[in-house]
């Protein structure tokens, strides 16, 4: 709420690219959670679909407050939405998208944003990163699926181009690992882990660290203990740009360290 709209006009702000909204979107303004914009639509026969959605119009209208403004701004974006051809997309600058949910979302994603509808964040998410088991970190589980994130990113950065310059992308683990193997070729649950920032006003081409070896007497239960703070840098981001003057409120009891990761 204290971001500015880009487009005071916009219908629709912020989309988690899921089947639901994650807490960080929580009483987002104009939000909603689709997890799949071709299919952003009214099931059912196409040929009472007018007639369905106007009735809802018509039960949904007289109610107001929160529950009647969500359906007529719901009824909103499914028309607002239906006039770009997810499908047919064709993406830009020779980008290649892996034929992969993560990669299809990121795609829509890209013809979202070329649109032009005044959405300004996106959310989409990535599992499958809980490998207790056989992890494979150079031919195995873990590795197709880094692979698959960063042929995803590069992809998403080809096809904006230009437009990459106005987007900051921001990739975030949920947890870190254990630096030791554990009794079935995994790694378990640590505490510091990664986090990578892609944009046209990101300070980029480095690795920002504070790195402090892996001996055992300065790790944290033999994981990497927290060194850089992911609040620091999301703050810079919500600061710098998305013109969120109040950032630093939404992180209570963090002392903010800034580390020069955007512009």
């Amino acid at each position: 709420a204290d971001m500015p709209a880009v487009d005071p006009n916009a219908g629709l702000r912020a989309v988690a690219v899921n089947s639901v909204a994650p807490l960080t979107l929580a009483g987002a303004p104009k939000s909603l959670a689709i997890p799949t914009f071709a299919e952003f639509d009214l099931a059912g026969w196409s040929s009472s679909r007018a007639a369905r959605q106007a009735k809802l119009r018509e039960m949904y209208e007289p109610i107001g407050g929160p529950l009647g403004q969500g359906a007529l701004s719901t009824l909103d974006n499914i028309d607002s939405l239906s006039v770009i051809d997810f499908d047919g997309y064709a993406p830009s600058g020779g980008a290649v998208y892996p034929d992969t949910t993560f990669g299809d979302r990121f795609k829509s994603s890209a013809a979202l944003i070329k649109a032009d509808v005044g959405v300004e964040v996106l959310e989409i998410d990535r599992g499958g990163w809980d490998h207790h088991e056989n992890q494979g970190p150079q031919a195995g589980q873990f590795a197709d699926k880094i692979g698959e994130l960063a042929e995803t990113l590069a992809a998403f950065r080809a096809d904006l181009g230009s437009l990459m310059g106005s987007v900051t992308v921001v990739c975030l683990s949920e947890f870190g690992r254990r630096v030791d193997v554990n009794g079935s070729a995994g790694s378990d649950h640590g505490r510091g882990g990664c986090m990578l920032v892609m944009g046209g006003n990101v300070n980029g081409g480095q690795v920002l660290r504070d790195w402090i070896g892996l001996d055992p007497a300065v790790l944290d239960d033999l994981a990497l203990p927290v060194r850089i703070d992911y609040r620091d840098i999301l703050i810079e981001v919500l600061e710098e740009r998305a013109a969120n003057s109040n950032a630093l409120a939404l992180f209570p009891n963090h002392t903010f360290t800034n580390w020069n990761v955007v512009q």
